[in-house]
């Protein structure tokens, strides 16, 4: 998307309310392509028996943010142990060779992260950190943080309200 001119900005009106209420992530090579129409992503296809899994963050600890070229999505696992050590090793390996997430955004719009209309598929997210914390006393919170990054030169593309979230999250024949 080749930007000529300056399109201006109207105060939106709508929930304004912060937060993420779903994260998908799936491998960058399970995607087969992404549509950008306007600079909003009209459509997402995948390999056949791929779609993007659902990574249930903890309540109200879910957060993305975009800085400086730089994309970050984090989500809080509520337990820390077994379960939580797998998932976290399942994304550390796959990461290097690329990942794509989507962040459902409690106002209602959701980000495709790890896709630009210039690089495409090129600059996916490769970076997973994660922090394991068991707490100290009983009433501690015991949890694991992990965050996706991605260095990008322009902010993520969001979906286009035509984009039927749901279908996301089930598999292509």
């Amino acid at each position: 998307m080749a930007i000529t001119t300056l399109s201006g900005y109207i105060r939106q009106c709508g929930r304004q309310s912060g937060g993420v209420s779903r994260i998908g992530i799936i491998p960058a090579a399970d995607i087969d392509s992404v549509t950008v129409t306007e600079g909003v992503v009209s459509a997402i296809k995948f390999k056949s028996g791929k779609a993007f899994k659902d990574y249930q963050s903890e309540l109200d600890q879910a957060e993305f943010t975009y800085n400086n070229g730089e994309t970050n999505l984090l989500l809080r696992l509520n337990r820390v142990g077994k379960t939580a050590s797998i998932v976290v090793a399942e994304l550390e390996e796959v990461a290097p060779c690329g990942l794509v997430a989507i962040a459902q955004l409690n106002n209602g719009e959701t980000a495709l992260i790890g896709y630009t209309e210039e690089f495409g598929l090129t600059r996916p997210i490769i970076n997973v950190e994660s922090e394991f914390n068991s707490g100290k006393a009983l009433t501690d919170a015991n949890y694991v943080d992990v965050t996706l990054k991605t260095s990008q030169v322009v902010p993520p593309l969001f979906l286009s309200e035509s984009v039927q979230i749901d279908t996301l999250f089930t598999a292509a024949a």
